[in-house]
């Protein structure tokens, strides 16, 4: 993402995010998430065979969080290096998710009466939060 400092500005502390960096950042999370995405929901769909809900959601958040946090910091929001506030934030993100994830699926699976199609149908919901929570929370 590429952050321009405008000097003409008399409040010096401006910056000025253009709409090109935004849009491509979004496509890199993107292009993140659907690898990500890809291994977290086989895992999880492959768990909820055989597993209960909690334990399946559980084993899909820790891949998704050890994959999505060298993913996303170094390629989607380029933070480039490994910062110790980040890894707390990320953690507390992840179990946000896990919960929710988890959640969705047991109240979705009432209406589905079936946990993959369920954890389909909440994967966007989830999607969103994490970005949202990622963007400005964990690698701003």
């Amino acid at each position: 993402m590429s952050i321009t400092y405008n000097p003409k500005k008399k409040n010096r502390d401006i910056l000025v995010y253009s709409q090109a960096s935004i849009k491509y950042q979004k496509r890199k999370f993107l292009v993140c998430g659907v690898i990500n995405i890809g291994v977290t929901t086989s895992i999880l769909q492959l768990g909820l065979i055989a597993l209960p809900v909690a334990i399946a959601t559980f084993a899909s958040q820790v891949c998704n969080a050890c994959l999505g946090y060298l993913l996303y910091g170094n390629v989607a929001f380029r933070s480039g290096q490994f910062k110790k506030s980040s890894v707390p934030k990320y953690a507390m993100t992840a179990m946000l998710l896990w919960c929710s994830n988890t959640l969705a699926i047991t109240k979705l699976e009432s209406y589905t009466n079936n946990r993959n199609l369920a954890a389909l149908v909440a994967l966007p919901f989830i999607a969103a939060i994490s970005y949202v929570l990622q963007k400005y929370w964990v690698f701003r």
